[in-house]
């Protein structure tokens, strides 16, 4: 997976790319993480993830709690149908906070 990061006062903007699984989930809830130590509000586009696993799917979740532990927030944006599909039929889309266009 990679992550490019584009930031705007409280804002950080995380464009992935790739498989979210788990050989790249550790990275990104890292990432994530860091991010929120500086930024309350944290967008992660998914435009080019192609693929979740349950361990992506548990970093959201982590990233989504912690997120709301600092009084901040972490927003879904441009998901793939697929993707979407795996958020849907596991409940996550009604946890997350997801952008709809």
């Amino acid at each position: 997976m990679n992550i490019t990061k584009t930031r705007e006062a409280e804002q950080t903007n995380l464009f992935l790319s790739g498989r979210l699984d788990s050989d790249t989930s550790p990275k990104m809830l890292e990432t994530i993480l860091q991010e929120l130590e500086s930024a309350s509000c944290i967008t992660l586009n998914f435009s080019d993830v192609a693929y979740v696993s349950s361990a992506g799917l548990r970093v959201l979740l982590q990233g989504h709690k912690a997120a709301i532990a600092k009084d901040g927030s972490l927003e879904l944006c441009d998901i793939t149908a697929d993707v979407m599909e795996v958020l849907d039929s596991t409940g996550f889309a009604d946890v997350l906070n997801i952008k709809h266009a």
